[in-house]
């Protein structure tokens, strides 16, 4: 018995250095409660809303996998699973590698019962070392690389890049099955938030061409804020036009402007009473 327990104690002190550390990898890994909720009076804030719910239901796989320890611990490994997906014939893992000292990189993986093969559908890379809940990385979630496991491609894939070191921001692309491309970025610092968004859709729904359709916004946490909206090409061809509407901390519209230039312009309100003077940009 006291050989037993000698041994016990010459293994543990290795042991728990490795369970330790499970917090280091665990830092590699976005984090789908890492923001503030933000204001939504709006339509442009509900659309950030909605973006960032989009992401953190990725994320949340990240929430429930990590819920429980690794199943495997290596000096610059851990694997958590593979878990059996609960009501369907497939099992999942999660697989994260320390590169070098503060890089990691992280994919999850997904293999239909009685195959070999692993299919990687949503995969990151990572720096930390920061302050806490601090780093900066990039990850993608194809879900047409899942699709002959589940059936449902109804999503498509985001390419994501972020930054959560002072201002949050994320930086990212999405694609729908159909292959049209939009383009977001969201960046939250300690009084305000930016978003910015860019598609290609026929807004008059005739077949005959894409317009491109840019928006820009910006509030303060209270709530009042900017957003400033162009379209051109397609049917406009060169003209621009240019919506711009401003509201205060209850979502109460102070300022709408519409101008098509040369052709015609609508404006109601006072734009003296936007919170933002200049158009808003991305930054």
């Amino acid at each position: 018995m006291i050989a037993m327990l000698l041994l016990a104690a010459c293994l543990n002190p290795i042991t728990n250095d490795f369970v330790l550390e499970d917090q280091a990898f665990l830092d590699a890994l976005p984090q789908s409660t890492a923001r503030t909720e933000l204001p939504a009076q709006t339509e442009l804030q509900r659309g950030a809303n909605g973006f960032m719910a989009t992401v953190e239901s990725m994320l949340s796989w990240i929430d429930i996998v990590t819920a429980q320890p690794p199943n495997v611990r290596e000096s610059d490994r851990r694997v958590w699973g593979p878990y059996p997906e609960e009501l369907a014939d497939f099992s999942w893992k999660l697989e994260i590698i320390r590169t070098e000292p503060g890089a990691y990189t992280w994919t999850f993986t997904r293999q239909r019962g009685g195959e070999t093969v692993w299919i990687p559908f949503f995969r990151g890379e990572s720096l930390t070392g920061y302050a806490a809940a601090e780093s900066k990385g990039a990850f993608v979630y194809d879900a047409s690389l899942i699709t002959p496991l589940t059936g449902d491609d109804d999503f498509g894939q985001l390419e994501a890049d972020y930054d959560f070191i002072g201002a949050r921001r994320i930086d990212s692309i999405l694609t729908a099955p159909s292959g049209a491309r939009s383009w977001y970025t969201l960046e939250q610092y300690e009084d305000t938030v930016d978003l910015w968004f860019f598609t290609q859709m026929d807004l008059e729904q005739n077949g005959s061409g894409l317009e491109d359709y840019e928006q820009s916004g910006r509030w303060l946490l209270s709530g009042a804020g900017r957003s400033d909206i162009e379209v051109t090409g397609g049917d406009l061809g060169p003209i621009v036009g240019v919506i711009t509407e401003c509201w205060d901390d209850m979502g109460t519209v102070t300022y709408r402007g519409n101008i098509v230039e040369g052709i015609f312009e609508e404006t109601t309100g006072d734009i003296n009473r936007c919170v933002f003077e200049e158009t808003i940009t991305r930054r």
